[in-house]
């Protein structure tokens, strides 16, 4: 991994981040705030030898020797015995590791600490273990016969602390913040190695050997209103199934007339909001579109369309309605949806009957496209038996959720009955994965408040119809010119009169091509 890896894997990953920081932070201030204080008292000693300004020689030979009985003394400052001592000369114990002493390289002076939660406490031990180190060199450098050798002067005494040592608020703050970052983001970079979820579209299209027909955005929203491209047609998740619909459009060109399983590996992974969206989009583009809730065990799609489910697929197989009655136009015809009906025991049975292989011709004939959205492949075999007498298979991987073995074992299954793959969707990635592009629609531009003005009282207001290609000639001779219609509410239009020209010249614009016009 490079640089931009790593910070990838910080910015996809910064709650785990922020974590860590938090909880730094939080080791850092409570260790600042509930310790106990410690004060420190020091006092410190010269350590020469007697009588060295006679000679010259003699006075750098008694430096050296000071410098090299200082190491000694360190040790014998913080011994037992001193410890001992001091205790007798105070009336109570002292604690190993209450005592210390320490040296400034090159020099003779030795300073003695004692560290106590009490700052008198603190100034009396150090006043007494100074008593009784100075005893101590005194007796240890005493010759049996002539001067001290070395003597040891105390040349400061000890200060009233009046501030703690320990703990150093800021410095643990700070200490902790920095750690705890620093957890996170090891954190961060050990749960994206570890992490056998698909991640990018890049990986799920190596591991299901298929193209990617698209990524769609993560969106909080799609829970309340899942039907993107009817409800938000202008927002970047729209336009990535418009985007999806295009690319589908260029797989299996032999077909004219396709049917076409929505799949995933596992549940909510977003296949159903796929599978709708998808006919949507395909719909608006002037396909002949019929959407199938094939999801005979928890059934969405008619949730999601806002349509009754209560006859559908299962009633049409068992003989109890036709085709014809138990398809539902959706919005004044755009796209038929078959709802699933009641919930049979025996789903996959149903979906390999010759009755189902009947059904599927019988709406092969009648449309251009039909989406079929089917149960998750590992936990059921519905959708490989649907898959096997249909012409191809979307499957939708959500991105961080499903794991690399499971869109592998999902791509084996379809492929063990011979159901082609026609592509791959990455779906709920997020902004940063997905590296979506906005080209925003302009609401406010002179052509629209021009168009609004000259718009019939009924369209004032509305949204027009969405925009479709141009019809096929059988549409056009089967539909009216214009469809009436006895709901109170905007005009609607037919095939025919969904091309550009007609919808404006219905709105009274002029062409802005034609000469001596606009």
């Amino acid at each position: 991994m490079n640089f931009q890896d790593y910070v990838s894997v910080i910015r996809e990953r910064w709650l785990l981040v922020l974590l860590g920081t938090v909880l730094g932070l939080g080791l850092g201030s409570a260790a600042a705030f509930l310790s106990t204080p410690e004060y420190q008292a020091s006092t410190t000693f010269f350590i020469s030898t007697p009588d060295q300004s006679r000679d010259a020689n003699q006075a750098l030979q008694g430096s050296l020797l000071s410098e090299q009985k200082i190491k000694s003394y360190i040790d014998l400052a913080s011994s037992r015995r001193i410890r001992e001592e001091v205790s007798r000369r105070v009336g109570f114990p002292v604690a190993p590791g209450a005592i210390s002493a320490s040296a400034q390289s090159g020099t003779v002076l030795l300073t003695l600490s004692v560290q106590d939660d009490s700052p008198k406490r603190a100034q009396t031990l150090v006043d007494a273990a100074a008593g009784a180190f100075g005893d101590l060199v005194a007796d240890l450098e005493r010759p049996t016969s002539g001067e001290q050798l070395v003597v040891a002067r105390q040349v400061q005494a000890a200060d009233l602390p009046v501030a703690p040592v320990s703990p150093r608020k800021k410095t643990d703050m700070s200490l902790g913040l920095l750690l705890g970052l620093l957890l996170g983001m090891f954190a961060a970079v050990a749960r994206h190695t570890m992490d056998r979820t698909v991640k990018s579209s890049e990986a799920l299209g190596d591991l299901v050997q298929a193209p990617v027909l698209g990524v769609t955005q993560y969106d909080p929203t799609v829970r309340l209103r899942p039907l993107i491209v009817h409800d938000q047609p202008h927002s970047p998740l729209a336009e990535t199934f418009r985007q999806l619909r295009t690319n589908l459009e260029y797989v299996d060109l032999d077909r004219s007339n396709r049917l076409i399983v929505v799949t995933s590996a596992l549940p909510d992974e977003g296949k159903t909001v796929t599978a709708c969206n998808l006919a949507l989009a395909l719909a608006q583009a002037g396909s002949r579109v019929a959407i199938v809730e094939a999801d005979l065990r928890r059934p969405k799609a008619a949730e999601y369309m806002g349509v009754e489910n209560a006859v559908g697929l299962t009633t049409v197989l068992t003989g109890q309605v036709s085709l014809d009655l138990a398809l539902q136009p959706w919005r004044g015809g755009l796209l038929d949806f078959l709802g699933a009906g009641a919930l049979p025991p025996n789903p996959s049975e149903m979906l390999a009957s010759s009755k189902m292989a009947a059904l599927l011709d019988e709406l092969r004939a009648r449309y251009n496209t039909v989406i079929f959205d089917v149960t998750p492949t590992l936990p059921v075999a519905d959708a490989a038996v649907l898959a096997a007498k249909c012409d191809g298979v979307v499957l939708v991987a959500r991105s961080g959720r499903v794991r690399t073995d499971q869109v592998t074992a999902a791509a084996q299954t379809i492929r063990r009955v011979s159901a082609p793959i026609f592509g791959v969707v990455l779906s709920m990635s997020r902004a940063s994965q997905a590296g979506s592009y906005e080209y925003r629609y302009t609401q406010n531009s002179e052509y629209s408040r021009s168009v609004a003005r000259r718009a019939p009282d009924g369209l004032r207001g509305t949204a027009p119809p969405p925009p479709l290609g141009p019809p096929a000639a059988s549409a056009v001779a089967a539909d009216p010119p214009a469809v009436a219609t006895s709901v109170p509410g905007p005009r609607t239009y037919s095939r025919a009169e969904r091309s550009v020209d007609d919808i404006l010249s219905s709105l009274g614009e002029r062409r802005p091509n034609e000469p001596g016009r606009w």
